[in-house]
């Protein structure tokens, strides 16, 4: 299957629709109908589609110039990493159990890249199936962005 990773600013629900034995396309056409204010796109190289807010989304900072190489994934998360998730107001929650997997090394090298595409990145070098998901924790003004990376078979 594809990787699909989200960037959800709001506490509502992002998207409800009953689509059977639909296309990949037809699924994005229907949230881009539903959701005017959400956009897609499929990043190539990660073989891995986003969605995320058209205006004021926390990934579309971009980078100039990224070269790292083993670099604890932990290293890239925390409050002033690399990828200065701070900055952005964004805040990782690594969740529970065996947290070895935030000692993987990870390499990302390249110009012009977004936190989006990155976080892209990351995930192709996991020991697992993973995408990754920013939700907002509270209803609210209150509520914080909270980056997660999640398992998928």
């Amino acid at each position: 299957g594809i990787r699909v990773c989200t960037e959800v600013s709001t506490d509502e629900p992002l998207f409800t629709f009953d689509l059977q034995n639909a296309k990949l396309e037809r699924v994005l056409q229907e949230i881009t109908n539903t959701c005017t204010n959400y956009v897609w796109e499929y990043d190539k190289s990660a073989d891995c589609l986003n969605i995320y807010p058209a205006e004021n989304s926390k990934t579309s900072r971009v980078f100039q110039s990224l070269d790292f190489g083993n670099v604890n994934l932990i290293d890239f998360l925390k409050k002033d990493g690399h990828l200065k998730l701070d900055e952005q107001s964004l805040y990782f929650d690594p969740a529970r159990g065996n947290l070895t997997w935030l000692k993987t090394p990870m390499t990302v090298q390249g110009e012009g890249l977004s936190t989006r595409q990155v976080l892209n990145r990351l995930c192709l070098q996991l020991p697992f199936k993973a995408h990754w998901q920013i939700r907002k924790t509270e209803a609210g003004a209150r509520g914080k962005l909270i980056l997660t990376f999640r398992r998928f078979w």
